[in-house]
């Protein structure tokens, strides 16, 4: 095998293909990436971790036809301080030469044929949208989804598709994330009705390859696997779904509130990140102190206190109903400030005891956020 390679089309190609590489000891042929010939000027990069995987096509000049496998981070980090020219990976034997001008790596390879076996991806007929949509939907979801959790299934996100409408739900337990989106969907079936649970480390890395863009992304499901398709990078990234019941979020959410808050979302999110400069403060017993939000007439008071120091803030909110005084974990206001991306925010609270929602002041077309936040509840 010997392939000639643009040093830039192979580095994106490898940093997409680093999306699925397995970190666990599962062995070296899932800690790498499949490299293969498949016409004169075409090479086609693979990984798979077993749970998800990625294929990827770009131009190359096929000198000699062949494949390997060959660590992808090895891989990644030598192409990446190379000289600015064309990269040649050639095989000798299962010793793979990595080269540029005058520049010469020797890697470890494997045969190609010892890389494992990609599942059929049997999925129904999908739907195309722009990037953006998806982009934006896990950004300002994925907050809420913990990465270990009792059941499987909450360390997934909910996706589900009516119609042209697309709904994004997170939930860790303390907090729910549910963006609302109408999209225009391209080769939709008609009536389409799917609900699907898609790891979310798939979604982490699904945001390193999709971007905040115009450019259209395909999505088709099946029982098993999801499969997301870039055309425009010929790219293909799959994984499998959570099986499992999710949680009825839409009967958690409060319907009823007796106060209302609008405030500056930057100045609210400053004021509660020097708040968590205290409640986060480690103690001996390892817990974290909470903070307390008092709301009287136009005015929010955050405070905290722990065992190293206490904090004050106090910023002036338009307010409509009772005051009231509630605790939280700061850090779970934060993401839920940040996730909101608008100016100004409005909070809906009823009791001490009962979450309280947050979502942007201002109306979007075509789509809704709503997060729910549990209070801390101390005796």
């Amino acid at each position: 095998m010997k392939i000639v390679f643009k040093k830039n089309v192979l580095i994106e190609a490898v940093s997409y293909a680093l999306c699925a590489v397995s970190n666990k000891n599962m062995g070296t042929s899932v800690q790498g990436i499949l490299i293969e010939t498949l016409a004169d000027n075409i090479c086609r990069l693979s990984s798979y971790d077993y749970d998800k995987g990625l294929n990827i096509t770009i131009e190359a000049n096929v000198i000699e036809e062949g494949n390997c496998i060959i660590n992808a981070q090895r891989l990644n980090q030598i192409i990446r301080i190379l000289p600015e020219s064309e990269i040649e990976i050639s095989l000798s034997g299962n010793i793979a030469c990595v080269k540029s001008g005058k520049s010469e790596f020797e890697v470890a390879s494997q045969r190609g044929d010892e890389f494992p076996s990609m599942p059929e991806l049997d999925t129904e007929s999908g739907f195309t949208i722009k990037q953006k949509v998806l982009f934006k939907s896990i950004s300002q979801t994925l907050f809420a989804v913990p990465q270990n959790n009792q059941r499987q299934v909450f360390t997934g996100s909910l996706f589900k598709i009516d119609g042209r409408k697309m709904t994004v739900v997170g939930c860790d337990g303390y907090r729910l994330a549910v963006k609302e989106s109408l999209c225009d969907m391209k080769n939709a079936p008609e009536n389409i009705n799917q609900r699907v649970i898609i790891p979310g480390k798939t979604l982490s890395e699904l945001m390193k390859i999709i971007g905040d863009n115009d450019d259209d992304i395909t999505i088709k499901a099946s029982n098993k696997h999801i499969v997301f398709e870039v055309k425009k990078k010929n790219l293909l990234f799959f994984s499998r779904l959570l099986d499992g019941e999710y949680i009825d979020y839409e009967r958690i959410l409060p319907r009823h509130f007796e106060t209302f808050v609008i405030a500056d979302n930057d100045i609210l999110l400053s004021a509660l990140e020097r708040a968590a400069l205290v409640s986060e403060e480690s103690t001996s017993t390892g817990t974290k102190s909470y903070v307390r939000l008092s709301i009287k007439q136009d005015d929010l008071v955050i405070s905290s206190v722990s065992a190293k120091g206490k904090v004050k803030d106090e910023l002036t909110i338009e307010k409509e109903g009772k005051d009231i005084e509630i605790l939280f974990n700061c850090r779970y206001l934060i993401d839920s400030l940040k996730a909101c991306d608008s100016t100004k925010v409005k909070i809906s609270l009823e009791s001490p005891k009962i979450g309280i929602i947050i979502e942007p002041e201002e109306a979007k077309e075509n789509e809704k956020l709503t997060v729910f936040v549990l209070p801390v509840m101390i005796k």
